[in-house]
């Protein structure tokens, strides 16, 4: 077996295209066709106007050592998608933030995941951050035009129209 972080036996609900549970499986069976998992992701602000970003752990599964968003990944099963990014942002970075449906900005499908994407403000500081070395391997702050810079160059994807959006949210 493959020596990663991720828990391959974690059990996920599994969703048709309107988001109706209709089973349930491990996170190393393959999703049926047709049929999605959910995943949970979030771009977090600072007072300074600056987002936080990490990089992957060099054990993940997917995209070791890559950047992402602020935190993120799949919901277990029985989380709805605010259950679950809060569930994600504590045990990644170890920040309880308040999160709602006016934190939610959009929702894309792909092959076999439904994403749900959100932004957060915190006013809370890096030094205050208790990053999950078994999930990040580190954080850093970026400027909006930097983030996307880094992304495009050195992430898991550049979440180009995402990162705008939550940039918008956050301009609100």
């Amino acid at each position: 077996m493959t020596n990663t972080s991720d828990h391959l036996y974690e059990l996920w609900d599994i969703y048709d295209h309107d988001l109706n549970i209709v089973g349930t499986q491990q996170r190393d069976q393959d999703v049926p066709t047709g049929y999605f998992h959910l995943v949970v992701s979030a771009f977090i602000f600072t007072d300074q106007d600056k987002i936080i970003l990490q990089q992957r752990s060099a054990t993940k599964l997917n995209y070791p050592n890559r950047w992402d968003c602020s935190a993120g990944g799949s919901a277990l099963k029985g989380e709805n998608h605010l259950q679950a990014i809060h569930r994600e942002i504590f045990e990644e970075l170890g920040l309880t933030i308040n999160v709602t449906e006016k934190n939610f900005i959009v929702r894309r499908y792909n092959s076999d995941w439904i994403e749900d994407w959100f932004a957060l403000k915190t006013h809370l500081t890096m030094d205050q951050l208790r990053i999950q070395k078994s999930e990040v391997n580190q954080v850093q702050l970026f400027s909006f035009n930097d983030a996307v810079v880094q992304l495009r160059q050195f992430g898991v994807a550049p979440y180009t129209s995402e990162l705008t959006a939550a940039k918008e949210w956050h301009d609100q």
